[in-house]
């Protein structure tokens, strides 16, 4: 089912890696930068709820589907990637003042546009994401 105890490695997945950890964290910065520019006067507790709400959902969604496990690291990770984009457009708002939606309204449509690009050159290549299955391995019968 994966590990429900943050940060502890897994023996099936390397959940807790330090190269997975950081791209959980930068998966979700962007979508603190949005949450930012689309709920600006919303609390942070309620903008940590819905951080950890979609972080859950897609944990619950990998495990239904079979494509991962579900992690609480990631949650966490997950989260705070989502705050950590939260406080980069505190630094802009900080930075460009008035300018700042425009600003990062900017870099996050390329941001966009380029990750869409880079899924679609992925799935357009030879190289496919194949999820690892477990491997049985048959036993001589006692029969022979």
């Amino acid at each position: 089912m994966g590990t429900r105890v943050p940060f502890l490695p897994s023996a099936e997945a390397g959940a807790s890696a330090p190269l997975e950890v950081v791209s959980n964290i930068l998966l979700f910065v962007p979508f603190g930068l949005y949450l930012g520019l689309l709920a600006p006067s919303w609390q942070w507790w309620k903008v940590t709820g819905v951080f950890i709400g979609a972080s859950l959902v897609l944990e619950i969604a990998q495990h239904v589907l079979s494509t991962g496990s579900f992690d609480i690291t990631d949650v966490i990770v997950n989260t705070a990637g989502g705050l950590v984009g939260l406080g980069l457009l505190a630094l802009a708002r900080r930075r460009f003042q008035a300018g700042t939606a425009a600003v990062i309204t900017r870099i996050c449509v390329i941001g966009t546009a380029l990750s869409l690009l880079a899924i679609g050159i992925f799935i357009a290549s030879p190289w496919h994401y194949v999820p690892q299955r477990d491997v049985i391995i048959p036993t001589p019968s006692a029969s022979m």
